[in-house]
């Protein structure tokens, strides 16, 4: 580091390679390592900005459900008419199937994630029953 600060500034990139390559130090492909490191933390800040935005706005639609207020239809409060009507659908199911159909409307992706056994497979079902 101390190397290439004597060697500034450099006035053009081509300045740049031409210092770097009059130090038997220095290579230009750590000026490469850099140039990859730095689109890396681009792209980074930029997908960062983008999840801050979708968890903002998830805020706002799952506050709206847990308040009644408008956005409301989204939580689903009985199970899909295609579903076998002798097997009822827990109320933690119908707050899967909610959260499915809440995902779907703001095209996220999502994991249904819970202990084995609580019926993923089901809330699965009942979602894809819900969209037809």
């Amino acid at each position: 580091a101390e190397v290439i600060l004597t060697l500034r500034p450099f006035k053009t990139w081509e300045n740049l390679i031409k210092k770097f390559n009059s130090e038997r130090q220095l290579s230009i492909s750590l000026i490469s390592g850099c140039k990859e490191i730095m689109q890396v933390r681009n792209t980074i800040r930029r997908l960062m900005v983008r999840c801050e935005s979708i968890s903002q706005q998830m805020g706002l639609v799952v506050s709206r459900l847990q308040n009644g207020s408008s956005g409301a239809d989204m939580h689903i409060t009985k199970q899909p008419e295609l579903l076998n009507k002798e097997n009822e659908l827990q109320q933690y199911q119908l707050i899967g199937l909610s959260w499915l159909r809440i995902m779907h409307e703001q095209q996220l992706n999502g994991i249904l994630a819970d202990e084995m056994g609580l019926g993923k497979t089901i809330q699965a079902i009942a979602f894809l029953a819900q969209l037809m």
